[in-house]
């Protein structure tokens, strides 16, 4: 018998830690005076699509989660995703000083719930993922798909 989890972390979410991570050592490196130019971003804040976290299938115990931390996971994990790409696509002065803390501020925050989602979600059994990401997209009145 085969039973569906959560994968430890999505390969996306891996590449764009890594990629964020020496973007934000370099512009936390960097020193200066002018605060003219704030923080930007070319992602827009539109409603966004709440995707299942990635499976995979086993034999074997597989620890139980409740459904309403498992919408919570499925929450986060799509968060982190969405702050990955607003990440990946944002344009960090590195001669402004708030923007730099800005984006930092940004990376910390992403960086805490990839960290949130290992530690609670991960390796979990993920039964409700799909009606979890079907109750977040209703509540955001966006048309869901069959989870069968």
């Amino acid at each position: 018998m085969k039973i569906q989890y959560l994968v430890v972390i999505s390969v996306c979410l891996l590449f764009s830690m890594q990629s964020l991570a020496k973007r934000h050592y370099m512009h936390s490196t960097t020193n200066s005076s002018s605060d003219s130019t704030e923080y930007s971003s070319v992602i827009s804040v539109a409603k966004r699509h709440y995707t299942a976290p990635p499976t995979s299938s086993t034999s074997g115990y597989i620890p139980v989660i409740s459904d309403e931390l498992m919408e919570k996971c499925v929450e986060i994990y799509n968060q982190a995703k969405w702050l990955g790409e607003e990440l990946q696509n944002t344009y960090v002065n590195q001669y402004s000083q708030t923007s730099v803390n800005n984006y930092n501020n940004k990376v910390s925050q992403h960086q805490n719930m990839i960290t949130w989602f290992n530690q609670n979600c991960a390796g979990k059994q993920s039964r409700s993922a799909c009606e979890a990401a079907q109750e977040l997209n209703r509540k955001n009145g966006i048309k869901t798909q069959s989870c069968y």
